[in-house]
């Protein structure tokens, strides 16, 4: 039964990225019904619902994938916790949007549950590409622009020239 549970918990990060594309794809159109005065209710409630239920089978299946791998304990405590809150707080927008006053607080629980959605996606590429994969390059003093156009230029003009 494990090596099934193993198996399956593999498209964790093939599934996870639906509902953070359709989560993002339903932020905007949430906003473009605020600027532009236009009404999206139907496809905003589907965006919801979509993230929502993928967002609990990716939780599932990120559950399976945890299990079978050498993960950092910490990191990925985060990022299941961070995960499964994200996964309600979905679930919690489409409840609101469902609302006749859901206005006042559902672009501000959104906004929230897409910063809780980034530091999510965080901790997983943490987990999948090493802790260091966001930070920010350390320049060698070395390095000067003009050469490395000047070494750019001349690679393709080999290549051009063959």
């Amino acid at each position: 039964m494990f090596e099934i549970l193993d198996y399956l918990g593999k498209f964790h990060p093939v599934i996870i990225h639906l509902p953070i594309g359709a989560l993002y794809l339903t932020f905007c159109l949430v906003l473009l019904e605020k600027f532009f005065k236009n009404s999206y209710t139907i496809p905003i409630r589907f965006g919801l619902l979509f993230s929502f239920v993928f967002a609990l089978f990716s939780c599932l299946l990120g559950y399976f994938h945890s299990l079978g791998g050498d993960y950092s304990a910490a990191v990925l405590d985060k990022h299941m916790w961070l995960g499964i809150s994200t996964a309600l707080f979905n679930g919690v927008l489409l409840w609101l949007h469902k609302q006749s006053n859901y206005e006042k607080y559902f672009i501000p629980l959104f906004a929230f549950t897409i910063v809780l959605l980034s530091i999510t996606g965080h901790f997983g590429g943490s987990i999948t590409h090493g802790k260091n994969y966001l930070k920010i390059p350390e320049f060698n003093e070395e390095v000067k622009p003009f050469n490395t156009l000047k070494k750019l230029k001349f690679l393709r003009d080999d290549i051009a020239h063959g």
